[in-house]
């Protein structure tokens, strides 16, 4: 399995279809999709490497962001393009070994079984407990996660590997070579790396199994935490998962930690978990309207400034056109290959309709005062639709589906609805594949970043 993972053609199949869009910039200033198109990195060698045992990360750069105006920036380690793919397949291991540990729920599954619970529970006061973890991944203890890896006989070099990649120096941009080992890693998982998350879910593997009663509701999502019971314990509860977490070096960030009874409408996943309704946080509706505004001041430049226009489009009807089809595509979402898009997939286990009705009218609202339209567009998409589509119809014909998309006519004719080809140019068959799988994996990349959870 090892050398099926590490071939060289698997290697450049993680590179091409997950991050060959991508432009963040290592240490070695190689972003992902300039190494895909010019074909910079020679995965022979990295193949080679691995097998021999010898293969050795580069320095992952640092970079800080900061999430709110007070409070301490977030370090994220950047690998070189190379690593990130190497990385790739170190995740692509550990989910196959891991495969009947690793809980590999999508969030809203997490949704689903809050709603299950508290539909058995009719009629009963809800208590829960949402807890979140101080620092997680900067606390996670190497020695810990090394003989929880131990336990369940991973090879001894996949383990060297984990360790090179845990260990690694995590440096400034101006660092000066000599002074790597001063930014070594000694305590915690580096986050910014593909094996980050499933890392994290081995770690706590053994406090899932330890907390689950029945009776009672414990989900985990990485570090955060959510437990719905009927009957109030939850001071004798929390007390347990204090203790569990101290066996593994970790403690609860009490800011953020909260319990009570539902009406106190905690937060989990994006989700807001009223008493009886399922609504969307404030902070992801915002993320939302922002999008749409996004795309609304792209469309006044583009009229304010002709030259900001795609190239092929002539007139201003025209770039109404194409500019309707792509918000369609911001608030329906999209599928392929079995998998959805967008932040409505994402938000589809929350049952408060009414929210959809008010965000719908805020669209039409945002598009009207921006003195571009006259009225709400006739074939501009609507989130209730969307909603009820997803739920009972897959999508139907409503959401855009990559994979019907099949012939090359059928590309050609969206790439033409989208603006992105000139009618009166002569394509070849594979300059409308390229095309047509460029403008895709754009589009499915910032869908799935819109949402903000990573899947393990």
């Amino acid at each position: 399995m090892i050398s099926k993972i590490f071939h060289e053609h698997n290697l450049n199949i993680l590179l091409e279809e997950r991050i060959s869009l991508t432009k963040s910039k290592g240490i070695d200033k190689l972003s992902p999709i300039k190494a895909f198109e010019e074909d910079e990195i020679d995965f022979a060698i990295v193949e080679k490497k691995i097998s021999l045992k010898k293969f050795e990360f580069s320095p992952y750069l640092e970079l800080l962001r900061i999430k709110k105006r007070d409070s301490l920036p977030r370090m994220l380690s950047i690998p070189t393009a190379r690593d990130r793919v190497v990385l790739l397949g170190l995740k692509e291991y550990l989910h196959l070994h891991f495969k009947d540990k690793v809980n590999k729920k999508l969030p809203n599954s997490y949704i689903r079984d809050i709603k299950i619970f508290q539909k058995k529970n009719k009629g009963k006061n809800i208590y829960f407990i949402k807890a979140d973890i101080e620092s997680f991944f900067a606390k996670i203890d190497h020695t810990l996660l090394e003989e929880n890896l131990l336990k369940h006989k991973l090879p001894k070099y996949i383990l060297d590997l984990i360790k090179k990649a845990i260990e690694n120096s995590t440096v400034p941009k101006n660092y000066r070579v000599f002074e790597k080992e001063k930014y070594r890693n000694s305590l915690g998982v580096p986050q910014g790396l593909a094996i980050s998350n499933i890392l994290s879910q081995i770690y706590l593997s053994s406090l899932d199994e330890s907390l689950r009663e029945k009776n009672i509701l414990y989900l985990r999502y990485v570090d955060d935490i959510m437990i719905l019971m009927s009957s109030n314990r939850i001071n004798l509860y929390t007390n347990s998962l204090v203790a569990e977490l101290s066996k593994v070096n970790l403690k609860l960030n009490k800011d953020k930690s909260m319990q009570g009874q539902l009406d106190k409408t905690p937060l989990f996943l994006g989700y807001k978990l009223l008493d009886g309704l399922i609504s969307v946080s404030d902070k992801n509706i915002e993320t939302l309207i922002q999008k749409i505004a996004g795309k609304i001041t792209w469309l006044k430049n583009c009229f304010a400034d002709p030259v900001k226009k795609p190239k092929w489009i002539k007139t201003n009807k025209r770039l109404k056109e194409v500019f309707i089809e792509e918000l369609n595509e911001k608030i329906t979402g999209a599928k392929s290959k079995t998998k959805n898009y967008g932040w409505l997939f994402y938000f589809v286990e929350m049952d408060d309709k009414s929210l959809l009705f008010k965000l719908d009218n805020v669209i039409e609202r945002m598009l009207i005062d921006s003195k571009l339209f006259k009225k709400r567009p006739d074939n501009l998409k609507k989130l209730v639709r969307s909603y009820f589509e997803i739920k009972f119809n897959n999508g139907g014909n409503y959401i855009v589906d990559y994979d019907n998309i099949i012939t090359i006519l059928q590309k050609r004719q969206f790439l033409l609805l989208r603006g992105r080809i000139n009618s009166s140019t002569m394509y070849s068959d594979i300059e409308l594949e390229e095309i047509f799988e460029k403008y895709k994996k754009k589009n499915l990349k910032e869908l799935e970043q819109e949402i903000g959870y990573k899947y393990f």
